[in-house]
């Protein structure tokens, strides 16, 4: 139950590396949907921001399986004086730490201190074990936590790097990370994928201030840019974005929400490079089809199947459509299609047809190149 610090990759990794399915919270969530999360998944062990540890501690006696709970400041990966003067003037100074008192809990630094005297032992895992949960609330009802599996990710990785791996140098590449890693689209994209080509990210904790954002970028040479179309249009509106010097930028990935052709047009006048729009969903750990790398304009199509990635558009009949700008629903298979729904064997099932999954997004083939148009959306 982070935000984009340093203490995320941390205890993601560490828990990785130990064995442990990873549960993804918003820490902005309210005490009701984290309740239904830690209920739902069983989680025994919860890293969490101080700013947020109060929710923790209205939750607890409604989830009896929480084993223990690991408290980090905002400032805890900084040196001792820098340290103590960020976390004196976020709880003290701009009062962003409300009361909490958790008999349980432990520091994140006193657990880095007794983690450090244990000898590491390897835990093995096999591919298709669980890596996340990663909850969502799908087209209606309440939040479900995907089973994504260790093969699931690492083939959606190998999958990304199949279409960008050309464009992207192993140890040289910098990645402005703005949208949260506990989203899906972050937590593959600019988190694992990265850290895999031994990249370096530059985590944003709060991209609304799009000043200090600005203010950050002009600080490194970027190379790599995710976001959603609110993000790009914030930035091609802001005066000094305007009149950065990029020279090192070379991909700009948009997801989330469709890039509007306005933005992505002004984007390009302003950096010289394509928004390369992509389509993904939790279900698919996240990532399904991405625009080439070479494409010449905005096409405001999701772009091409990924490689290993087979994708058919139905009818409402169950009949299949190859035809041009007819549309019906997507449907994917693949290595990065999820297990299914923890704990709900009739969702699961409603959402697959045979071995394909249901995305409930209603596309249509763009042309006759394999591009895709997702037009709507439809309930299962």
């Amino acid at each position: 139950m982070l935000p984009n610090i340093i203490q995320y990759p941390v205890a993601l990794f560490g828990s990785l590396l130990a064995g442990c399915v990873i549960v993804n919270c918003n820490p902005l969530y309210t005490a009701r949907e984290v309740s239904h999360q830690l209920a739902d998944s069983g989680a025994e062990i919860v890293v969490v921001l101080s700013n947020y540890a109060s929710v923790i501690q209205s939750v607890m006696h409604d989830n009896a399986t929480i084993k223990h709970v690991i408290v980090s400041s905002i400032g805890d990966e900084f040196g001792f004086v820098k340290r103590k003067t960020i976390n004196f003037a976020v709880k003290y100074l701009k009062r962003l730490v409300p009361r909490f008192n958790i008999e349980e809990a432990v520091t994140y630094r006193e657990v880095l201190k007794i983690g450090g005297t244990y000898p590491y032992s390897r835990v093995i895992v096999n591919r298709d074990e669980i890596a996340f949960l990663q909850y969502t609330g799908g087209t209606t009802g309440v939040a479900k936590g995907a089973m994504l599996t260790h093969h699931n990710l690492l083939a959606n990785i190998e999958q990304a790097l199949g279409m960008y791996g050309h464009v992207l140098k192993e140890g040289e590449e910098f990645v402005l990370t703005a949208i949260p890693l506990y989203h899906v689209f972050a937590l593959t994209v600019n988190c694992l994928i990265f850290m895999r080509i031994g990249g370096t990210s530059l985590l944003i904790v709060d991209p609304r201030r799009i000043k200090n954002l600005v203010e950050e970028i002009a600080r490194y040479d970027i190379t790599c840019i995710t976001g959603v179309n609110t993000l790009f249009g914030a930035l091609v509106n802001n005066e000094k974005f305007l009149n950065l010097y990029l020279s090192k930028l070379k991909l700009c990935i948009g997801g989330g929400t469709s890039v509007k052709k306005g933005i992505a047009n002004r984007w390009e006048s302003v950096t010289g490079l394509h928004i390369l729009e992509g389509y993904g969903l939790t279900e698919c750990s996240p990532l399904v089809a991405v625009n080439p790398y070479n494409i010449e304009e905005y096409n405001g199509t999701i772009g091409v199947p990924l490689p290993s990635t087979e994708v058919l558009i139905k009818d409402e009949h169950g009949n299949v459509i190859t035809d041009i700008d007819v549309p019906g629903e997507l449907l994917v298979k693949g290595p990065q299609v999820m297990k299914g729904y923890y704990g709900r064997d009739v969702a699961t099932k409603k959402m697959f047809d045979g071995d394909y999954l249901r995305t409930g997004d209603i596309a249509c083939w763009a042309n006759d190149k394999g591009f895709i148009r997702i037009v709507d959306r439809k309930k299962i």
